[in-house]
Parts: structure tokens; sequence; C-alpha cells
């Protein structure tokens, strides 16, 4: 009898283990797909020459996937001309078993 409850509270502790573990690995999946969009937009905006068309629509891309792009362009040389863009992507982090709310994380980059 002794043996029952002894079972229980270990098969309990492994199931928090395998869905806390769980959690991170998809955490860590979600982190990896917003860098890699945040690549792609800098890739795109820096093909696009800068315009501010290429901008709005990594924008809009970026707030269907539900995270928050924000850019500052920048005239390093004061010819008149954009020659680099600061481009932030703010996105929630959240590990599903251990946090009931996202924690935001944000991550930076330059066209140019």
């Amino acid at each position: 009898m002794e043996g029952i409850p002894k079972v229980f509270l270990t098969l309990c502790c492994l199931l928090a283990i395998l869905l806390s573990s769980a959690g991170v690995v998809m955490a860590g999946m979600n982190a990896s797909k917003a860098d890699r969009f945040l690549s792609d937009a800098a890739l795109g905006v820096s093909e696009g020459n800068f315009q501010e068309e290429v901008l709005n629509l990594w924008e809009k891309e970026a707030e269907g996937k539900g995270y928050e792009l924000a850019y500052d362009k920048k005239d390093t040389n004061k010819d008149g001309y954009t020659d680099l863009v600061d481009m932030t992507l703010t996105y929630q982090y959240k590990i599903p078993f251990l946090q009931k709310k996202g924690v935001q994380h944000r991550l930076r980059t330059y066209a140019n």
C-alpha cells in the first residue's frame, strides 16, 4: 500500500518535468522564428533600397504574425539618402506551462 502514493508522486513529478521541458523547447522555437523573421525583413528592406512601401509591407506582415516591428531610418553621411535602417522586433516570449503571461522580448538589427 505504501508504494502506490510514491509511484503516483513520481509520475506527477515526471509529468511536470516533461511539460515544462516541452514548453522551453516551444519557446525556443518561437524565439528562433522571430529571429529568422527579423533577418528576412532586414534583407528585404536592404534589397528594397529602404523604400517606405517596403518597410510598411514588413510592418504589416509582422503584425499578422503577432510581432511588432519598429524602424528608424538613418542618414549616416548626411547626403539626404537613407543609408541604414535600425529595426527592432518585439514579440512575446512565453513558456506555456510555467508562464501564463508572456514576457516581451526585443530583437534588434540593422538593414544596410
